[in-house]
């Protein structure tokens, strides 16, 4: 499906690929009216695919190392996340 870079470490790619939906979805929130929903959106897919993550390592598909260190990089995306969504709610509506 995706082509996959060799070169690229396991935790390279982990991290290149939370950065792009986070970025993506930044983009997205950056130019629509309506931020505070948008970062809500976010905020619930991500935690969808931390489910679906979770998921794939207990079905087997993953390693307990990779696995914490995909860990450890969506706590901080979850961080990240959770800065934007303090910072929507301190900002005036409109």
């Amino acid at each position: 499906m995706f082509d996959v870079q060799p070169h690229l470490r396991e935790r390279e790619r982990v991290n290149a690929a939370a950065k792009i939906f986070s970025y993506e979805n930044l983009l997205r929130c950056y130019y629509e009216r309506r931020k505070r929903k948008r970062i809500e959106k976010i905020s619930q897919l991500f935690d969808k695919f931390k489910i679906r993550f979770r998921f794939a390592y207990e079905i087997g598909l993953m390693t307990d190392k990779k696995f914490g260190i995909a860990q450890k990089e969506m706590g901080k995306i979850g961080k990240m996340i959770g800065g934007w969504s303090r910072w929507t709610a301190s900002r005036p509506t409109g």
